[in-house]
């Protein structure tokens, strides 16, 4: 992976509520010699007030731009961010792209698998058989339901 394949996202306020999210994407544009101020605590030899230092810029994504998550909505073709390591909180679908006044993309995303899973009863305590079953195989059929609604979002 290079710097390239790196972009930052910026939450920003949106009015999409929970679990959705809306962020500014920040694209790698190239790095440079930059001065940057030695801390005065710190001791050196040459006693210089800056010293040299290599710089990451980053600038935010536009409208229009060549990035597949950025028209995949646009086409009617899902796309998807992978934040931060892999794991359950990890996958999030595009939902929705648009600009804001100064020409930024604004990503809303949406978790294409709940953070934190399903809580999982446990009726194993409810006396009547008949109500216990019943309970089991509505609950199992939810969790069924959960699954599919995940998978049918990541086609």
């Amino acid at each position: 992976m290079n710097n390239e394949d790196v972009h930052l996202l910026r939450p920003v306020q949106s009015t999409d509520g929970v679990p959705f999210r809306a962020v500014l994407v920040y694209v790698y544009a190239g790095s440079e010699e930059v001065r940057r101020p030695v801390h005065p605590m710190v001791r050196h030899s040459t006693r210089q007030p800056y010293q040299e230092a290599r710089a990451t810029r980053y600038l935010p994504a536009r409208t229009g731009s060549r990035y597949a998550w950025a028209s995949d909505p646009v086409i009617g073709r899902p796309g998807f961010f992978l934040t931060g390591v892999s794991g359950m909180s990890a996958l999030w679908r595009v939902t929705r792209t648009e600009a804001d006044a100064l020409d930024r993309l604004v990503l809303t995303l949406a978790p294409v698998r709940l953070a934190h899973g399903i809580a999982v009863p446990d009726f194993r305590h409810i006396a009547d058989l008949d109500l216990r079953n019943y309970l089991t195989e509505h609950f199992e059929a939810l969790q069924r339901a959960v699954a599919a609604s995940a998978t049918s979002r990541r086609r």
